[in-house]
């Protein structure tokens, strides 16, 4: 089956649910209709549209970064945001859902002036050992 066929499926399905919609109190089961006709159009037009169309609505994350221009700046912006508990993981993965890889990327440029490193983890360990070592470097 092709991805036209694919289409009309869905789009047969969701056209059926849309008719039965206004009828539902008359169905046995009337929790099988849990969603609007707005829901469904929707949902078509996401399953339908162009890839390309897709990947930039999935990708289009607004940077937490674009106001850093110096070292000063994401300094602050480190102490004041990025510091977690490093004994839980946990802490660390839900801090690093926040930035996107090219916020880190940004940021690793900007503290040491070279190519970042292609995963955002790295980017963010780099990052973190950067803050670490110059208070450390400061305390001696």
């Amino acid at each position: 089956m092709n991805k036209q066929n694919y289409e009309k499926i869905l789009k047969d399905i969701f056209k059926i649910y849309t008719e039965l919609l206004p009828a539902k109190d008359i169905f046995f089961n009337k929790k099988s209709f849990k969603y609007s006709s707005e829901d469904i159009e929707s949902t078509l037009k996401y399953f339908t549209a162009p890839k390309e169309v897709k990947a930039r609505t999935k990708n289009a994350k607004k940077s937490i970064l674009e106001n850093i221009y110096t070292k000063e700046d994401a300094k602050k912006h480190y102490f004041e945001n990025m510091i977690y508990d490093k004994s839980n993981i946990d802490a660390k993965n839900a801090l690093m859902k926040i930035y996107s890889a090219e916020d880190l990327k940004k940021l690793y440029k900007l503290l040491y002036n070279t190519k970042p490193f292609t995963t955002k983890e790295m980017n963010f360990d780099a990052i973190q050992r950067f803050f670490e070592n110059s208070a450390r470097a400061k305390n001696l």
